[in-house]
């Protein structure tokens, strides 16, 4: 958990000591501070793009690029399972929604495909997929990396790498506060693209400006994720472990060999049992309803790079038979 990394604290600790608490001022005033742009230097160099924007909150990464990319498109296709950042952000573009079966030649021209890379179930998104209909229809891509930036890809990049896309077009956005453990959003395209963003979107410029200690305390986080490989490499082995721990104990899991996060499910009474078992036992895991999971609750287990076997032990026995 990079949030309790003691580089990450520090680096915030510092941040404070220099900056103070707040940017005090939108990114278009005075709020734009050093440590800001640093942190959108690196991002774009990991990620591979030409630039970089960074927004108050990851809810809002969404809304900056599908608004600022609207009035280039005639409709906007969105993939199931999307988050409620997503549909909103959908919603503020008045372009009318198609899915993603109607995303084929002859039936949709310059569409705006919208999905997340990682769902919160662990699913990746058929991105090579998308990016061909995208391609095949005059379109463009949006992918959100909220739950992939750090987790998915030979880099940590994310899951536009880990489906071998290179297409400087495609449009990335995310979130600081998963696996970089802070706070916040960004946004990441090509040059002109992020220029045009900072020049017009009012999700950017009408926001005060990321606090400068989450600021710092993502680049740490980012310079561990880079610096650290292996980390990645046990987070997989874990969720590998946990999964087979799981699915010997009879839930039903899913089989995504990559993703922290594990979804299990048995039937409603019994994963409601072993929900409440848990939190009395002191184990953080959801317990995921209605609407996200209409085929009945499912149990939210996220793997992390500092689990060991001796805490699944702890788990197991902690969830009634």
């Amino acid at each position: 958990d990079l949030s309790r990394h003691p580089a990450v604290i520090e680096a915030a600790q510092r941040a404070i000591a220099e900056y103070g608490v707040s940017a005090t001022a939108s990114p278009r005033t005075s709020g734009h501070l050093a440590i800001h742009e640093q942190l959108e230097r690196a991002l774009a160099e990991f990620l591979g793009k030409g630039d970089v924007v960074l927004v108050a909150a990851g809810y809002l990464a969404p809304l900056a690029a599908l608004t600022t990319l609207s009035a280039d498109h005639d409709v906007v296709v969105v993939a199931p399972q999307s988050h409620a950042a997503i549909a909103d952000a959908v919603v503020a573009t008045g372009l009318p929604p198609r899915s993603m079966g109607e995303c084929r030649p002859g039936t949709v021209t310059r569409p705006l495909l919208v999905t997340a890379g990682l769902d919160w179930s662990g699913q990746v998104a058929p991105l090579q997929d998308y990016w061909r209909r995208s391609q095949a229809t005059g379109g463009r891509l949006v992918v959100d990396e909220a739950h992939a930036t750090g987790i998915l890809g030979p880099q940590g990049r994310g899951s536009v790498e880990w489906a071998g896309i290179e297409d400087p077009e495609v449009v990335l956005t995310g979130s600081l506060a998963k696996a970089l453990g802070a706070a916040g959003g960004f946004v990441a395209g090509t040059d002109a693209f992020i220029r045009r963003l900072r020049g017009a979107n009012r999700s950017y410029a009408a926001a005060t400006a990321l606090a400068p200690a989450l600021a710092a305390a993502a680049l740490a986080a980012l310079r561990i994720v880079q610096r650290e490989p292996e980390r990645r490499a046990r987070l997989h082995e874990n969720a590998t472990a946990l999964r087979q721990r799981l699915r010997a104990r009879g839930l039903s899991v899913t089989d995504e060999a990559g993703p922290s996060v594990v979804p299990a499910r048995f039937d409603p009474e019994l994963t409601r049992r072993i929900h409440e078992s848990l939190r009395a036992s002191g184990f953080l895991v959801s317990l995921i309803g209605s609407p996200y999971a209409p085929d009945g609750p499912r149990l939210r287990f996220v793997a992390k790079a500092g689990h060991t076997e001796a805490d699944y032990d702890r788990l197991l026995s902690a969830m009634p038979r």
